[in-house]
């Protein structure tokens, strides 16, 4: 797409009356040394939002199922045990993550233009975050029948900093679709 984007804009730079002799020579230039990059863009492009998209909230899950449970031992037991623990985080987030994933192929999709697509997107992010977040801080109080101090002391502050870092990840989300529906209105 990119190469042929470039031979566009090059062939439109050449005057008509030289196009019989420099259009071939521009043409091969462009296939030999654009079309390897505009492949590589793609590529690249591909990873990254396989690596935001899955990767990262991946990782983001397990640390935080080893960060909960531990906090939790350290605080005074998970009585509940750590497949208790691990049900409420995977559940929550694994299921915020996939929420993610269709609200953003949603978006994608069906967006009717530019700000819908940002603005839905980007609150939608925001919203599935928010949401995860708090079920999860509530699926862990009832699973482990945590007290009431450990909920505000421990439970509450994790929750803000577990947003600080989620808002993040889905502001990069957030950014990366958006960038590439600013490039396709370019295009």
């Amino acid at each position: 797409m990119g190469a042929d984007l470039a031979k566009e804009q090059a062939l439109k730079a050449i005057p008509q009356d030289w196009m019989g002799w420099l259009a071939q020579p521009v043409i091969q230039l462009i296939n030999k040394y654009v079309t390897p990059y505009a492949i590589a863009g793609k590529a690249l492009m591909a990873s990254w939002a396989l690596l935001l998209g899955v990767i990262i909230p991946a990782s983001a899950t397990l640390l935080a199922f080893v960060g909960i449970h531990l906090g939790l031992k350290i605080t005074g037991g998970a009585p509940g045990g750590w497949r208790a623990t691990a049900r409420s985080v995977g559940m929550c987030l694994g299921v915020a993550d996939l929420a993610t994933l269709g609200w953003t192929w949603w978006q994608v999709a069906h967006g009717p233009d530019f700000l819908s697509q940002t603005l839905g997107l980007g609150i939608g992010l925001a919203t599935i975050r928010l949401l995860s977040l708090a079920w999860l801080l509530i699926d862990v109080s009832e699973r482990h029948r945590l007290g009431a101090w450990r909920i505000v002391l421990l439970g509450v502050p994790t929750l803000l900093a577990s947003l600080a870092c989620s808002a993040l990840f889905a502001f990069a989300w957030w950014l990366w679709f958006t960038a590439g529906f600013a490039l396709d209105i370019l295009r």
